[in-house]
């Protein structure tokens, strides 16, 4: 039984929901078969403990039938709870949506013709919809249907008094559609930056050509997402990421957290390539898109920070040298984190941060403290103590990491070829720069050799070393 998609679905519910699905189950509206009923009644006994031994199809079937134990029978309670299951979820999530209930009220009352009734849900529901403060694609997706099934209602009453609301109709449909349109090119446009793939976006020159000509300010959503695309389309020009950067400050509250995420996200990028080229003055502009978020709290994600935020903020402050930003963002923000990866990233990130300041005898102790249970601060952690090892010159300690590391590489099948061959290169260049040190010759040859490898760890501070 723990197996089942039932279980598997429960697994995710916390108390609330647990107690709201025994009454959802309990209601003769949506449940007539008793026996579902005694079988979710014996599962929320161990609604703490999933994998208990007692959840078990035969000791249940015997708790909730009796007799001799038939599998067929078993299956189909556990079929029909799993529909109930899943029916609460759809029900729970029209119940918290009073916009859309609001629009499903008023099409059924114009159904049963109903033209005063009807006009009030339509009217609620409007209201509710401009009390919200997002005004992303679905704030238009509902403007739209409310004035679609206005117009519907209209046609269906053959009330000519009445204005036509078309345009109306079509203006929040075009709103809508070029949001979308515009999110999803930036999507694959990113992609495509990534990945070598070859694609083409049907509409998308049209849209710009469209766009250039009509002016759509008044509605930021297709302002940011326009920008994004040209500045995916053209990173030399910098008035795109500045146009991002200021619509995002102004407009950030009109979207889900969510969504508000990914726009910075993408700005977020387009400062990593201008800094991958070179450009470390973006470096400033990235740590100020980070803090926004903080300070806007887009970045949490059901309430915590992530890890890996957490981690690349650092890094950013690291590279630019803002070490007093740095170390304040560290102890600011490590209580903002879930308690199980807390103390594994603030003790990993104070070391980074003493080994950027070059105080390699703070490092150590903080890096033996880390737990490597999971495998990329397992790696990160090896990564950086044997870069310490190398600055204070631990050579026995080194080689010994060296060896083990590069083991522990070879037999983990999690980590990819890219992570893999980035690890293996940086051991190996490591050792080549034990071998040559104080050989002026050889260091000039490695330091060519290693700007010519393309997948290596640690690039710039081995080019710094062989230097």
């Amino acid at each position: 039984m723990q197996n089942s998609k039932l279980i598997s679905i429960l697994s995710t519910f916390n108390k609330q929901e647990f107690s709201e699905l025994l009454k959802f189950v309990r209601s003769p509206f949506f449940n007539e078969h008793e026996q579902v009923l005694k079988l979710y009644e014996y599962i929320l006994k161990y609604k703490y403990d999933l994998s208990n031994k007692n959840l078990n199809k035969k000791i249940a079937f015997a708790k909730i039938v009796g007799g001799k134990y038939n599998d067929l029978k078993m299956r189909h309670l556990m079929a029909n709870l799993l529909k109930l299951v899943e029916r609460y979820l759809a029900t729970k999530y029209v119940k918290n949506d009073e916009v859309n209930a609001k629009m499903q009220l008023a099409v059924e009352l114009g159904d049963r013709s109903q033209p005063k009734h009807y006009s009030n849900a339509i009217n609620k529901g409007k209201q509710i919809l401009e009390k919200r403060k997002t005004r992303d694609g679905d704030f238009y997706y509902y403007k739209f249907r409310f004035e679609r099934e206005y117009s519907k209602f209209i046609a269906d009453q053959r009330i000519r008094t009445v204005a036509t609301n078309v345009e109306q109709t079509l203006e929040y449909l075009d709103i809508f559609y070029l949001i979308n349109k515009l999110r999803y090119c930036c999507e694959l446009l990113n992609y495509k930056k990534v990945m070598a793939i070859e694609f083409e976006i049907f509409l998308m020159e049209e849209i710009l050509s469209h766009l250039k000509e009509k002016n759509y300010t008044h509605i930021p959503a297709i302002s940011i997402y326009y920008n994004i695309l040209l500045s995916l389309q053209d990173d030399g020009n910098e008035q795109y990421f500045s146009n991002i950067t200021t619509l995002l400050n102004n407009h950030w509250q009109e979207f889900t957290r969510r969504e508000a995420r990914d726009m910075y996200i993408f700005a977020e990028n387009y400062c990593i390539r201008k800094i991958n080229t070179g450009n470390s003055d973006y470096l400033r502009q990235l740590i100020g898109l980070y803090q926004s978020e903080i300070n806007n709290g887009i970045v949490l994600e059901d309430g915590f920070l992530s890890p890996w935020f957490y981690k690349n903020a650092v890094i950013a402050g690291l590279r630019l040298g803002d070490f007093k930003w740095v170390f304040k963002f560290i102890n600011d923000n490590k209580n903002k984190m879930e308690a199980d990866v807390r103390e594994n990233a603030y003790l990993f990130n104070i070391a980074r941060y003493h080994f950027y300041k070059k105080d390699f005898e703070k490092v150590i102790p903080h890096l033996l403290q880390v737990e490597y249970d999971d495998v990329f601060y397992g790696i990160d952690s090896r990564k950086l103590l044997l870069q310490t090892y190398y600055e204070i010159n631990e050579i026995e300690p080194m080689y010994s990491l060296m060896d083990s590391f590069r083991t522990l590489l070879k037999r983990n099948k999690t980590i990819s070829d890219t992570h893999l061959n980035n690890n293996l290169n940086l051991i190996r260049f490591i050792g080549k720069l034990l071998a040559a040190k104080n050989q002026t010759p050889k260091l000039k040859k490695l330091k060519v050799e290693i700007a010519k490898t393309p997948s290596v760890a640690e690039k710039r501070w081995l080019l710094e070393k062989a230097s």
